[in-house]
């Protein structure tokens, strides 16, 4: 079929033409290329245990990873400079040259930082579905058990109404996210219906291959202005305590991070027809173990980044 470029529009929605969207093809071509290795290597990994019947490990793999979620963009550029220098004799050329090409792509690209209501992307494909099954493997490790009020129970069954779950708290790593972006979460299981948008801060749409792996579930900036947009679409989940609650997260105590944080609770109250819903992940502070060294440093080092 011939396609009319006239009507095609990219994440900002504004027409593209022809030169404009070929330019866009080319400059995403690095990005498309290293969140799909992920996937081929997080499949590999899932169906490499399956074979040698190790599937008892899965869990704690995926955990692992998840955990270790900063660190997801070694594997794929790793493997992508192994086989360019196998293919390339100036392999550093080439492997700057798409870096430098994706740097590029990732200041212009505006998806981030447009309101949302698409949620996580469709598992579709072989590999999809393997990387699927791998990441879902975490709930084996960290069992999740959902509770829910029967108020809260009756509001979510209702189709047409739209939440602001406020997550508390952070811990090292929050976990309770997960509950609304993969597949064979609790949550997602008993109201498939429910279709949210997370909140992040901007800083994680700044680093190589984790921003693709929030942009695929359906994350877009925390900032007032995109909240508020992404609200009127539909539901809307964020972590409120963010980095600073986790940067005070300690071993048997539960820290909730409210103070100068209410723009969640005032966002909730100016938009009609939305229900506040506070979900406490009970346990996420037990699961690391944690240190106060450097605690005075670390907190002024977070505040300075933000």
């Amino acid at each position: 079929r011939k396609l009319k470029i006239g009507s095609l529009k990219h994440s900002s929605g504004n027409v593209m033409m022809k030169d404009e969207y070929t330019l866009w093809k080319l400059l995403n071509f690095p990005s498309y290329i290293l969140f799909q290795t992920l996937t081929i290597i997080i499949a590999l990994t899932h169906w490499i245990l399956q074979i040698f019947f190790l599937c008892d490990l899965e869990p704690t793999i995926s955990t692992f990873v998840i955990g270790g979620l900063f660190g997801l963009s070694l594997p794929p550029l790793v493997l992508i400079y192994i086989v360019l220098r196998l293919c390339f004799e100036r392999v550093w050329l080439i492997f700057g040259s798409l870096f430098l090409v994706y740097v590029v792509r990732c200041a212009f690209d505006r998806t981030p930082f447009q309101p949302s209501h698409r949620g996580p992307a469709a598992v579709t494909g072989i590999f999809e579905k393997a990387a699927d099954k791998f990441w879902n493997a975490s709930f084996n490790y960290n069992p999740t058990t959902l509770t829910l009020t029967d108020s809260a129970k009756a509001a979510l069954n209702d189709q047409k109404r739209k939440f602001v779950f406020a997550i508390h708290p952070h811990g090292i790593h929050c976990w309770p996210l997960n509950m609304f972006s993969f597949t064979q979460a609790p949550l997602r299981k008993q109201f498939p219906h429910l279709i949210c948008t997370g909140l992040c801060a901007s800083i994680m749409f700044m680093l190589p291959v984790v921003r693709e792996v929030f942009i695929s579930l359906g994350y877009v900036d925390a900032s007032r202005k995109i909240a508020e947009k992404s609200l009127e679409l539909g539901s809307i989940f964020v972590c409120t305590g963010g980095e600073r609650e986790a940067m005070v997260t300690t071993v048997g105590v539960d820290r909730i991070v409210l103070k100068n944080r209410k723009g969640f609770i005032r966002l909730a109250m100016a938009t009609p027809g939305v229900d506040l819903v506070p979900v406490i992940g009970l346990g996420v502070s037990d699961l690391y173990t944690t240190y106060t060294w450097f605690e005075t440093f670390r907190i002024w080092l977070q505040r300075s980044a933000s």
